[in-house]
């Protein structure tokens, strides 16, 4: 599974692979590195991660990932299999992946070289979208301790990735948001959490998982043979 450095999305993959019992290797994409990009390109074209290098398919999107993780596992933190629990968790998956994740696409395309005057402008329209999607998840979340109910799913894992960019863009004032301030403090407990966050600074790694080791993405350039 190929992830980002310290920041991405791609965290919730490496949480979910942690808890699912499936055996399973890390390659670091520091998109800094031009060489190691260049080697990852070979294998998946579209640049992004996460990555999964899956019989000698790509499968790119973290959604389609965080599924095939959760389809091939019995760990109650994949989510409900079906129901009323199912539905609750695509929803959730889905509302993450759209309205909060696009909410700061606007900070992301101010750090791609645009003007001042452009970039305010960004970040006027990018404030008012993130305030906007944490007061709706305010609301899904209601008294639930997790996402989805009273324990974590790949959800939450998801989450436990991208609730980090206000740190860095500073769109709003997160701690105005009680519930989603007291499931972070919640997730960032977890050791799944805690290990994604070593793999991401390259610090020394202890799974309670099947995860087989790190390997790099030039080693692996010559093995995909195209997406799914």
């Amino acid at each position: 599974m190929f992830f980002a450095t310290p920041g991405g999305c791609s965290l919730g993959a490496v949480i979910a692979f942690e808890w699912s019992g499936l055996p399973y290797r890390l390659c670091r994409v520091p998109f800094a590195d031009e060489a190691a990009n260049h080697d990852y390109r070979r294998i998946n074209p579209l640049g992004q991660t996460p990555g999964l290098l899956a019989d000698g398919k790509v499968i790119a999107q973290s959604l389609a990932i965080l599924n095939h993780i959760a389809a091939r596992s019995d760990d109650p933190r994949m989510g409900p299999k079906s129901g009323a629990g199912l539905d609750r968790l695509n929803m959730l998956l889905g509302f993450l992946h759209t309205s909060y994740f696009s909410s700061y696409l606007p900070y992301w395309k101010a750090l791609r070289g645009v003007s001042d005057e452009d970039s305010a402008v960004y970040a006027k329209l990018g404030s008012g979208l993130v305030q906007t999607a944490h007061e709706q998840l305010e609301l899904l979340l209601g008294d639930r301790p997790w996402l989805c109910g009273d324990s974590p799913t790949i959800a939450d894992a998801y989450f436990a990735g991208i609730v980090r960019w206000n740190d860095f863009h500073r769109a709003i004032d997160q701690s105005q948001f009680g519930r989603i301030t007291a499931l972070r403090a919640r997730l960032e407990q977890l050791p799944a959490v805690q290990f994604g966050y070593a793999a991401e600074n390259g610090l020394p790694l202890v799974s309670e998982g099947q995860f087989k080791g790190l390997v790099t993405a030039a080693e692996l350039a010559s093995a995909s043979t195209g997406y799914v």
